[in-house]
């Protein structure tokens, strides 16, 4: 992860634009700059199919975990559809 982020430059941009947060599911997710999302889950609680709304990328931009090399796509209602796990955290890197 270290090295992710002094090779893509993250750990030069300061800015955090949290994007969504439900309090009930306790779940946070921010972007920090356009290409990096991070999502926590503070829940011991597994969150099926989980939705997070409102994202700010276009339809059918899609998110790569840089940990499990997973791949999740914003689709046409601006939602990103994924499994969250106990006490689970994710950093996703755009794709362009």
């Amino acid at each position: 992860i270290i090295y992710f982020c002094h090779h893509t430059g993250l750990h030069e941009n300061r800015k955090v634009d949290f994007v969504y947060e439900n309090i009930d599911d306790r779940v946070l997710a921010y972007r920090r700059g356009e290409d990096i999302l991070v999502i926590y889950h503070f829940s011991n609680k597994k969150r099926a199919n989980y939705i997070i709304e409102n994202m700010t990328s276009q339809s059918n931009t899609c998110w790569i975990d840089i940990l499990t090399n997973q791949s999740f796509t914003v689709n046409g209602r601006n939602y990103l559809i994924l499994t969250l796990q106990l006490y689970d955290g994710r950093i996703l890197f755009r794709t362009k």
